[in-house]
């Protein structure tokens, strides 16, 4: 049996990265092959619903106490015999538990990447960190045996030039289950009707609130939609730091009747159905799963230029230059505002975003019998 250690889970909703390890827990757990999981703060509904697939939640400090989360990773791995041990970061001051695992000689240890920048509004803190990352980057390759990412900017981001240039980055998607989010028009007017927005173009956001996500942006674009097309509304949904600012600039703009924030939420596969246009202006992404979803959900779906163009499934899916003006962004998706919407039923061929597909990749990357046959 493979015996796998996985960090990092919040509370198997907030972020991209809860969603793709709760796919992974569904799809491979079995006899042969056991997951646990580490958190740094400890929610008793994730940790009962792991229970179910004989999943363990382990609590760890936060990177605040580097040295406290040192200790307790190694003691957990050098109790538990884990074979694989298998992080999921965003920087690499994430790595500290991939040094725990290499001191504990743990067989194969794999770096995931799924991120492609540093989150922060404060300058100083942001450059700081980023100087950190890039001299912890370069001992990725001493600590870790595989080396993942959700894309080609993620691994560029996480990994030395040694890591990519050697041909040892493996391309990992953040897969989901589609079916989850076929079009359906019934749930649609279901929805849109609960709301109260029968009527309305809903311009869809999912996302935290914070730096990455360009929130403040998010705003001012929506602020200009309502000029040129007067039923437009936002639907945002998520939670975050950068909340309160929001909501202040909802206010500033008189944007009161077209911005609803609907906090976090369990129903995102039949939110989707209901929005009319998918909106994601992020400053960075690492492979964002929600425009998969959107996608999937047969969504146009507009993006800003700094992500990935592997998140790209359909014609549905449009870029549009980061740095061009709100009131531009706007008018794109005023152009953009009707089209012919259809679920995707075959993904890209050459990327494997749902977790059934998927499911053969991960239950071989996830195996050392392989290093003991080369042994």
């Amino acid at each position: 049996m493979e015996r796998i250690l996985v960090g990092y889970l919040i509370d198997g909703k907030h972020s991209g990265i809860d969603k793709y390890l709760l796919n992974v827990l569904k799809m491979i757990s079995s006899k042969q092959i056991h997951f646990d999981f580490l958190t740094i703060c400890k929610n008793e509904k994730l940790e009962q619903y792991l229970k179910t697939y004989q999943a363990n939640l382990y609590e760890i400090p936060s990177l605040k106490h580097p040295f406290e989360q040192y200790k307790k990773v190694k003691l957990l791995m050098e109790e538990q015999n884990y074979t694989i041990a298998y992080f999921n970061i965003s920087e690499a001051f994430n790595s500290i538990a991939v040094k725990a695992a290499k001191d504990c000689g743990i067989k194969k240890i794999i770096v995931h990447s799924h991120s492609a920048g540093i989150d922060s509004h404060n300058p100083i803190k942001r450059t700081f960190r980023l100087v950190l990352h890039c001299i912890l980057k370069q001992f990725l390759s001493h600590w870790a045996t595989d080396f993942f990412a959700c894309s080609k900017k993620a691994g560029q981001w996480m990994f030395p030039n040694s890591i990519i240039s050697g041909k040892r980055l493996q391309l990992v998607q953040n897969a989901i289950d589609a079916e989850r989010f076929a079009y359906n028009e019934e749930v649609r007017a279901r929805v849109r009707k609960e709301l109260g927005l029968e009527k309305e173009f809903i311009v869809g956001h999912i996302g935290n609130f914070c730096y990455q996500k360009n929130i403040e942006f998010l705003i001012e674009i929506i602020r200009e939609l309502v000029a040129i097309k007067s039923n437009a509304v936002l639907l945002s949904v998520g939670v975050g730091p950068d909340r309160e600012m929001a909501q202040k600039l909802v206010c500033k703009y008189g944007l009161q009747n077209n911005v609803y924030f609907l906090g976090q939420r369990d129903d995102v596969p039949e939110l989707l159905q209901a929005m009319d246009l998918f909106l994601l202006p992020s400053r960075f992404e690492g492979l964002p799963i929600v425009g998969i979803e959107a996608q999937v959900a047969g969504l146009r779906t507009i993006l800003s230029s700094t992500i990935s163009e592997e998140v790209k499934l359909s014609e549905n899916c449009i870029f549009v230059d980061i740095h061009a003006p709100a009131k531009y962004w706007a008018k794109k998706i005023k152009e953009n505002a009707v089209y012919k919407r259809v679920y995707v039923q075959e993904l890209k061929s050459n990327y494997c975003f749902d977790i059934k597909e998927q499911k053969n990749l991960l239950k071989s990357l996830f195996q050392t019998k392989n290093l003991e046959e080369n042994n």
